[in-house]
């Protein structure tokens, strides 16, 4: 705190009572050069980054004399001193500024005489009573550095006119003489580090409202440091050029700065306004006071400081849960997590329940906690060791990391970090009766503690050789939380005489998807482990699809030795389709007013999956006169394809010529060199005018669009989707309601009529056939999935105008290619669940907002309605247009048809005042009944709840069964329902991304929001427009689809290179891989060199190859056949000779069989083109004779 006879005093205080006197010390403040110690005034206090500072100013009143009644402004100055926490304060201001800049006027600010008679220049201090103009309302600015906040360093400062403090409002003057209003005049002003960032080189003032390199509006206005002025709307227009108090406030990380201000709103006032710190525009104003309060003091100083009442920093503790791999209580960079962990926090009695969390999918926990208490963190959930997340594995040891001392265990495995946990014995085997825990000392506030890891390395019972065979979605090798257990794979051992001597089923065991365990006969010592079932003649359907993956996960074929001790054996697996790189782009429609006609429109766009907020603008992919208005997206990653398909939405035409049975192709969407939006395909032209129903739009009646009302989910096109290999296209036709399948050629060439097929949909019991809708198409696992409503729209009647809501439906269908659609739905479910409020959610009473902006989804309407009797109208209308998986739960995007038939800041469609429609779209989740099982079908959310998985949802008023799973797919406290009804789950990712209205804080806007798939919440939101884009459609479903471009799966190929004893062709148990044997890999002619590796200690070598080209793997280097090589006398063992699986034997030939091995004559393997992710492990080499080895 400041005296104000220049002392700072430092005040030591305990959390339990005041502070005695012997805690309070008192520091002089050092007077500058340039004041004499009588005009010193010290007022604002700072606290930042370690230090004190101290805001003074020299006021220049010992300038004022009976001679000189004004003084000297020359004199006024202002400082920033400096007082180093326990060092004292510097003997100079670390920043100082002159004070008299032009300011305007006080009052009155359009009078032309403003500025002699009432201006705001500041003034030294005055002893006596003064003003400037003689009138009821008087001014004589005094300065008074009274507040000082920081943003990321910079300086802002509050300056109070102390005649606002020395003159009432309505009240005497001092002399008794008459009534005045004194108007006071204070000021904000910025200072920006001379280098960003670094305190110690010093601030510089703002100069012409330009700040750290940003300009504001405040330029030449004539009041501030060199004729402008930073925040130059703290004013009250036309009245006062300055309305500041002297208090500001600066949160950390926020974008607004807060000031107390006179007049924040209307005359005569006292209140709060905010102001944008990177534009100086006012943002929001708040009354505090007004003028029929009595005794208040108006555009006094009527209000001092601001303070925000922030709670003490939260305390987190917590880290990661991992998996030890080789066991050295360090985590390595490439030691995964283990999800699914259940982690409880205790007291420090280690008995008395806390909080339960259990690990993300990177392993990581946290739990807040409250300072200066002690506590227990325990792993103590029984089942997590019976067949849960840590079955099979034990504690590692404690305590390695000696050096850094978990110092690394941050965000970012970068280095290593030691497991801190230890068991009440010194040993590591877990019992049920002794658990992991960790003791956590007391913390300060803010004194978070991130490096409370816990390691758990293999453990295998002897005997027993375990495992899990999972989905590798990113294709790293390394199971990661998100990745599942796959079911149906068969796993054998087999001895070193190939007999089976062992054989599992992954599910199989405990229940645990994707595990099993192979117990090996006593005496077995060498096993040869082969995962089988994989690939497309698997007996499983689900696994027809996939592929093994990156080595790192495990191989298909793997060796055992020591089995009797036990040995963990693990394998990744992946679908090519489900592949993506990190970060991915995402792109999306966006609609535009009218015509189509402006070459300026970007109605396809892109951004990256990860970018957030308002201020990127998303990368424009195609313009309205090449593509017009479109919803359905799909994009072909093996040719750099985005296909978008036509799409029937009011007020936005078709492009130029366009037709309702159209898709086009972008191509090398995801690359800075792309081309336009071009037609690839025209259904009407393909199957005749009109199969996808004639265009409604009237191009010369925009806006009214009156025939485009009811063609909305009923002509044009629904969404797409590709096949698994990329090589058909399909998509719904919205006129005739069926599913056209496009073959594809590898460009992909335009499809001929011959290579396009027609598919009835199934008949839909309980729905009339003319109220099916569909629209949703997504391929999952080789099949293609489809969504649908029963639109109710034939209940609509005279006598029941609204219709039967009762009749609402939803379902997904199934198609399998060359099958066809299953007889009925795989999945149905009801659509009249509770759904809370459209607008106004609470900002009006719960009965209120449900009476005029009911969120209740309403029978398809042929006619303009709307339920609220205002400007913006609601009428939720459902279209299930978004269908994803995720770890094979079904997504489910519902958008609201209204939102694309009321408009935005337009007329109905019969003409009239213009109405603001809003969307109520929304986002499902449905688990699958037996995880891992693809054919036990899907149980709909209820109140929160889907799976075993409960989120914040519940009880929240929307949602089946009263909650929500999302339920951040709002706008609080406007809006219930934001989606657009857009979704994709790119697999292995924690979020769903879905197209939403007011993505971010920003209103009358449209982007995309990520939702976490555990806990319903929003991950980050991006926005793609807003309402200062002329011509977008503000919260009336503005974007359509979400479509995310995933590169290409990698291929990795090899495998093994060994000595086969028994000269079989068979890789047996006992016969060991060879090392250092140099592997070249070459284009097809068998002459140009890519690649060269060496084998690892098991013979093992890899090459990762690109899609649709032949190589060749030769073992010709010449040193290794040489007298003293690897390979001396080698020959080459028999090939072909595993008919079952192919996996085991030799691949290599000899361009010349007869003759021995060298030069021209080495072992080779042709390898054929692969397709993207179409990894191949099976490149064995087996070799014989091998001079200097005992089996020759």
């Amino acid at each position: 705190m400041i005296s104000l006879n220049s002392q700072v005093s430092a005040v030591f205080a305990s959390p339990s009572g005041s502070p005695i006197l012997g805690a309070i010390t008192r520091t002089a403040i050092p007077v500058p050069s340039d004041c004499v110690s009588t005009d010193f005034r010290p007022f604002a206090v700072s606290w930042y980054h370690n230090s004190v500072y101290v805001g003074a100013i020299c006021s220049a009143e010992s300038t004022v004399t009976a001679t000189n009644t004004v003084g000297n402004t020359s004199k006024l100055q202002a400082y920033v001193l400096q007082d180093l926490a326990g060092s004292g304060f510097l003997a100079n201001p670390v920043f100082q500024f002159p004070l008299n800049f032009p300011r305007h006027c006080a009052t009155s600010t359009l009078n032309p005489l403003c500025t002699s008679i009432a201006s705001a220049n500041w003034r030294p201090w005055h002893p006596d009573y003064a003003e400037t103009i003689p009138t009821s309302f008087t001014t004589y600015p005094q300065p008074m550095l009274t507040s000082i906040a920081f943003q990321k360093g910079d300086l802002i400062l509050g300056m109070r006119d102390r005649y606002g403090n020395q003159l009432g409002f309505g009240m005497l003057t001092p002399n008794g003489k008459r009534t005045v209003s004194g108007i006071a005049a204070g000021d904000i002003l910025r200072a920006c580090l001379k280098t960003p960032g670094d305190l110690s080189a010093g601030w510089t003032l703002e100069n012409n409202a330009s700040c750290g390199g940003v300009q504001t509006g405040g330029i030449n206005n004539g009041q501030g440091p060199a004729n402008g002025e930073y925040y130059y709307q703290d004013s009250f227009s036309p009245y006062h050029d300055h309305v500041a108090l002297g208090s500001v406030l600066q949160l950390p990380g926020f974008s607004e700065l807060a000031s107390t201000v006179f007049d924040p709103e209307i005359v005569n006032t006292g209140g709060i306004r905010k102001f944008d710190t990177t534009t100086g525009i006012k943002t929001s104003s708040y009354q505090i006071y007004n003028p029929t309060v009595a005794g208040e003091f108006n555009k006094a100083n009527g209000l001092g400081s601001l303070v925000a009442l922030c709670q003490s920093a939260p305390v987190e503790i917590g880290n990661r849960v991992w998996f030890d791999r080789n066991s050295d209580g360090i985590q390595g960079p490439d030691e995964p997590g283990i999800a699914g962990v259940t982690v409880h926090l205790y007291a420090s009695d280690g008995t008395t329940l806390l909080a339960t969390t259990t690990t993300k999918a990177d392993g990581t926990y946290s739990f807040p906690i409250s300072p200066y208490k002690s506590y227990i963190v325990k792993l103590d959930y029984q089942q997590d060791y019976t067949k849960g997340p840590l079955a099979g594995l034990q504690l590692t040891k404690a305590n390695q990391d000696t050096v850094n001392h978990v110092a690394n265990s941050k965000a970012v495995l970068s280095g290593p970090t030691a497991s801190k946990t230890t068991l009440h014995d010194p040993t590591h085997a877990i019992d049920l009766s002794k658990m992991p825990q960790i003791s956590i000392a007391p913390h300060m506030p803010g004194k978070n503690d991130n490096d409370e890891d816990i390691g758990f390395k293999p453990f295998a019972a002897p005997q027993i050789i375990a495992g899990t065979v999972f989905d590798d979605y990113n294709q790293d090798g390394i199971r990661e939380g998100r990745e599942p257990g796959i079911n149906g794979v068969v796993v054998s051992a087999y001895d070193s005489t190939g007999t089976q001597i062992a054989t599992s089923i992954t599910g199989s065991v405990s229940g645990i998807v994707g595990s099993y365990e192979l117990h090996m006969p006593a005496g077995v010592e060498d096993a040869r482990v082969q995962f089988e079932n994989i690939g497309p003649h698997s007996t499983q359907p689900w696994l027809r699809g996939f592929e093994t993956s990156n080595h790192v996960g495990g191989i298909p074929v793997t060796f055992v030795h020591h089995a009797s001790q036990g040995a963990i054996v693990n394998l990744g697996i992946e679908r090519p389709e489900e592949y993506c790189q990190n970060n991915p782009n995402v792109a999306t429609n966006c609609y535009i007013t009218g015509n189509q006609t402006n070459t300026a429109d970007h109605v396809v766009v892109r951004f990256p999956y990860d970018t957030s907020g308002s201020t990127i603008s998303p990368t424009p992919l195609a313009t309205a006169p090449q593509v017009g208005t479109t919803l359905g997206l799909t994009y072909r990653r093996s040719s750099d394809s985005l296909f978008a398909s036509s799409y029937i939405k009011r007020e936005a035409g078709l492009k130029p010529g366009g037709s309702t049975g159209a898709i086009y192709v972008i191509q090398g969407a995801d690359n800075a060199s792309k081309t336009a939006g071009s037609l690839f395909v025209d259904l009407n032209q393909a199957f005749g005018n009109n199969t996808a129903g004639a265009d409604p739009h009237l191009p010369a009646n925009y806006p009214l669009d009156p025939n485009a009302y009811d063609a909305v989910g009923k002509i044009g096109l629904g969404g797409m989707t590709l096949s698994a290999d990329e090589q058909t296209l399909y998509t719904i036709n919205l006129a005739d309601k069926r599913l056209y399948s496009i073959a594809l050629g590898a460009a992909p060439a335009i499809p001929q009529v011959g290579r396009i097929t027609r598919t009835d949909l199934p008949t839909i019991s309980g729905c009339s056939a003319s109220d099916v809708r569909p629209f949703a198409v997504t391929e999952h696992w080789g099949d293609i999935y489809v969504g649908a409503v029963c639109s109710a729209e034939s209940t609509l009647t005279k006598a029941l105008p609204g219709g039967d809501a009762s009749k609402l439906q939803a379902y997904v269908l199934r198609y399998m290619p060359g099958s066809g659609f299953a007889a009925q739905p795989v999945f149905t479910f009801p659509l009249n669940y509770s759904r809370r409020c459209a607008n106004n959610a609470y900002t009006l009473s719960l009965p209120g907002c449900k009476l005029l902006f009911p969120a209740s989804w309403n029978p398809w309407r042929p006619t303009f309605a709307m339920i609220s009797p205002n400007s913006y109208p609601v009428y939720p209308q459902p279209m299930l247009t978004g269908i994803t998986f995720d770890n094979g739960d079904l997504i489910l995007g519902l958008r609201d048809r209204y939102g694309d038939q009321a408009g935005w800041n337009s007329p109905p469609p019969s003409g009239g005042g213009n109405v603001n429609g809003i969307t109520a779209g929304d986002i499902l989740r449905a688990c699958q009944r037996t995880p891992g099982d693809p054919e036990s079908g899907w149980t709909l959310e209820n109140n929160g709840l889907c799976g075993k998985v409960q989120t914040a949802g519940k009880d929240s008023g929307r949602g089946p069964g009263n909650g929500k799973y999302y339920y951040q797919d709002s706008f609080h406290p406007y809006h219930d329902n934001v989606g657009l009804g857009g979704v994709e789950q790119v697999p292995g990712f924690s979020t769903v991304m879905a197209s939403t209205f007011d993505p971010t804080n920003n209103i009358n806007t449209g982007g995309a929001r990520a939702f976490n798939d555990t806990d319903g919440t929003t991950d980050h939101g991006y926005q793609v427009y807003n309402s200062s884009v002329p011509r977008t459609f503000g919260k009336t479903s503005g974007l359509g689809s979400v479509a995310v471009l995933c590169h290409s799966a990698p291929i990795e190929i090899g495998h093994r290179v060994w000595l086969d004893s028994n000269k079989n062709g068979i890789q047996d148990a006992d016969e060991a891989g060879l090392q250092g044997v140099t592997v070249n890999l070459y284009a097809a002619d068998g002459v140009t060199l890519l690649d060269s590796t060496v084998t690892d200690a098991d013979g093992a070598y890899y090459f990762q190859i690109k899609p649709y080209i032949q190589y060749v793997i030769k073992l010709d280097n010449p040193t290794d056949y040489a007298t003293s090589g690897l390979l001396a006398g080698a020959k080459l063992t028999l090939t072909g000779q595993d008919l079952q699986t192919f996996d085991t034997d030799s691949k290599a030939i000899l361009p010349q069989p007869t003759s021995p091995i060298g030069t021209g004559n080495y072992p080779q393997i042709l390898v054929s083109a692969h397709t993207p992710g179409q990894n191949d492990e099976a490149f064995d080499i087996g070799l014989t004779s091998i001079i200097g080895n005992a089996h020759v």
